[in-house]
């Protein structure tokens, strides 16, 4: 009985679960993508670090040079290989690293920390470092793929090798490629530094500090820096530079810069997504409920609807489980394309992969919004008796939640509660504020939620009035359905400009206090045009990260509960209202929309900006100047956000257009009948 009923309410709700199925994915989708990228950077950082053995938990470090003129702990090369042979053979697992800071292979070259040249001996795999070829020997070189991609060679070529970074003048010596080795990246935001570009004979560095010293400008020779890795107690090691020190996380663990995209798309995805459960809540609640009553006037339970509603919560995680997590692989392993098509031999997996509890954690997500998703109508639907819900109308399609408190009020008090914050703010205080001030700030932030909401409950209404005194069909259809639905439309509205408000205030409070803290007369100029170019770098992708996924959901919204106006469609239809009239009013309705969420979102951000900006020290910057990049800032932060939002809107409305139509809406029998 329970999967006969569980079967039939899936297939009556059909429309309803495809797309909540996507949004689901989608979110899934997001966070497997993240998190898969995680685990093959991570995975990629452990297998570097073991090839390299500086997962040890001992280190310590000074020069490769016996007797040097500063104090620093020294031993020559010589020395130190030799003591290293000696930990090795007592069973010692160690490495050592020689970086040569003046030595280079093309002068004026220095693009990051891995291109310093290197030797190293030891517990060094070579096996997980070379692509082709043989770890260097006396007078020979290893470089990295994709340097000697630049470089323009191949095994077996001569380089020619100079010094610097002072005088970058050729040293006379020169040296044979015998190696192409895993690269360093850092591309599309993921890196990864701990492989050289560069890769020396630990028998040549005596040489090479002897034909560097000529032109070293330090005054006490060139030599090179040594660190030494190791496991366990070595007395041998530890008389080489000191006992040296625990070091049990001194690896290069790599950056993920796109973390926080990743987090942030995936709170907005699961947001909207129980937004959108609420939104579905009372539109499906008409389709539910005569479906329900339905099914409990030929005897079937409350109870068995609630484990059929269980069943469709089952089969909606696991769609989404299934097409989030497949999305999220083929997204993350584009992604690690993308990193190998930039970087040679880039020191990362080109496919994605992840342990089990990135599997484990995908399919929790899944079932907790399956869970709120196919619940949350189920619940409207419950509310209703069978002989209410088989009425031509029911209560809950009438329902109406009426205020019981008055909005101004509350709009005073969000007024209050902004002017007093801004009062109480103090720049000297840790926080920009004492407590109480901290507190009416977060106040002020929390009602201007509510004073979005009900902006814009006023807003889209009007706007329909507007729009039905035109002229146009569409534009008067579209005014219609504002009007008359507009909770439809306030709850994408109101996503859009929480998304707005929260990028807007995000990127300009940002930059004002990181302007204001590094404010000094001589930095004054510099730290706009240096943050500026910062907050310019994440605030489009951010935008287009939020304002997108939050525009899909709103697609979604729309295109899920247009099934409810089914009837209304085809009523005007057969009044001559023509079926692209109709599409055209569908689209106008949903730009009206989120054009609307995203102007109120924006106001909102800037009174936010406005209030937060008082507890930066913005004095430190001057009046005229803290204005100027106050105003700019926010003018171009607008521009941006509205600019990417029009674009969304777009795209949205014109996908609304393509999905709205006029379903058949001929009787048929009751698709529960089927349960008896």
């Amino acid at each position: 009985m329970i999967w006969s009923l569980a079967r039939e309410q899936l297939r009556s709700q059909r429309r309803y679960i495809a797309w909540a199925a996507v949004v689901v994915a989608l979110a899934v989708g997001v966070a497997t993508y993240g998190a898969l990228l995680g685990a093959t950077l991570s995975s990629s950082s452990t297998e570097m670090a073991r090839a390299l053995g500086t997962d040890a938990d001992t280190l310590s470090y000074g020069a490769g040079v016996e007797n040097a003129d500063f104090d620093y702990p020294s031993a020559s090369t010589q020395d130190i290989a030799a003591a290293v042979a000696k930990a090795q053979d007592e069973g010692t697992r160690v490495a050592a690293h020689a970086f040569t800071w003046q030595l280079q292979l093309e002068p004026g070259y220095d693009d990051g920390p891995h291109t310093t040249p290197v030797a190293v001996i030891g517990d060094i795999d070579w096996d997980a470092i070379l692509l082709e070829g043989a770890p260097p020997a006396t007078g020979e070189v290893a470089l990295s793929a994709d340097y000697a991609q630049r470089l323009g060679l191949d095994i077996g070529d001569e380089v020619p090798l100079y010094g610097g970074p002072v005088d970058e003048e050729p040293i006379g010596m020169t040296a044979r490629v015998s190696a192409l080795t895993r690269s360093s990246f850092d591309s599309a935001g993921l890196a990864l530094t701990g492989y050289s570009d560069v890769w020396l004979a630990w028998d040549d560095l005596p040489a090479y500090s002897a034909a560097l010293t000529p032109i070293d400008e330090t005054g006490v020779g060139a030599y090179p820096d040594v660190s030494l890795y190791w496991n366990g107690p070595s007395a041998i090691l530890a008389d080489v530079f000191g006992p040296g020190a625990p070091a049990l996380d001194n690896f290069d663990k790599g950056v993920n810069d796109t973390v926080v995209w990743v987090y942030l798309a995936t709170a907005v995805l699961v947001i909207g997504a129980i937004a959108m459960a609420f939104a579905f809540g009372r539109a499906q609640a008409q389709s539910r409920t005569q479906w329900v009553a339905t099914a409990r006037a030929l005897g079937v339970s409350r109870r068995h609807v609630v484990l059929a509603t269980f069943a469709e919560a089952g089969v909606l995680a696991l769609l989404g489980l299934v097409g989030g997590y497949a999305t999220g692989w083929i997204a993350a392993t584009v992604h690690l394309r993308i990193v190998h098509r930039d970087v040679v031999g880039a020191a990362i997996a080109p496919v994605a992969s992840g342990p089990v509890l990135v599997l484990v954690g995908a399919a929790l997500l899944a079932t907790l919004l399956a869970l709120v998703v196919a619940a949350v109508p189920a619940f409207w639907a419950t509310r209703v008796s069978p002989t209410a819900a088989l009425k031509p109308e029911n209560d809950v399609t009438n329902a109406q939640v009426g205020r019981t408190v008055k909005f101004w009020p509350v709009l005073a008090a969000w007024a209050a509660t902004g002017v007093l914050a801004m009062l109480s703010a103090d720049p000297t205080e840790i926080d920009g504020a004492p407590l109480y001030g901290v507190l009416l700030w977060w106040i002020f932030v929390g009602v201007s939620l509510v004073v979005a909401n009900e902006a814009l409950r006023w807003m889209i209404p009007a706007l329909g009035g507007w729009l039905s005194r035109r002229p146009e069909k569409s534009a008067l259809v579209a005014g219609d359905s504002l009007r008359a639905r507009p909770r439809q439309f306030t709850v994408p509205a109101l996503l859009m400009a929480l998304g707005s408000a929260a990028l807007l205030f995000a990127s300009v409070n940002a930059l004002l206090t990181n302007t204001a803290n590094n404010a000094s007369p001589d930095y004054e100029i510099q730290s706009g045009e240096y943050y500026g170019y910062v907050w310019q770098t994440w605030i489009f992708p951010a935008a287009v990260i939020v304002l997108g996924s939050l525009a899909v959901l709103s697609t979604i919204i729309t295109a899920a509960t247009s099934a409810v106006t089914a009837r209304e469609r085809s009523t005007r239809e057969a009044l001559g209202i023509t079926p692209g009239q109709t599409r055209a009013s569908a689209a106008i309705a949903q730009a009206v929309a989120l054009l609307s969420g995203i102007l109120v979102g924006a106001l909102i951000g800037t009174l936010l900006v406005y209030v937060g900006s008082k507890f930066a020290d913005l004095d430190a910057l001057g009046l005229d100047q803290a204005r100027s990049i106050a105003i700019t800032t926010s003018a171009r932060a607008i521009a941006i956000i509205v600019g990417v939002g029009a674009v969304c809107t777009a795209l949205s409305a014109a996908v609304t257009a393509l999905t709205s139509r006029t379903p058949n809406l001929a009787p048929r029998v009751a698709e529960a009948g089927r349960v008896a």
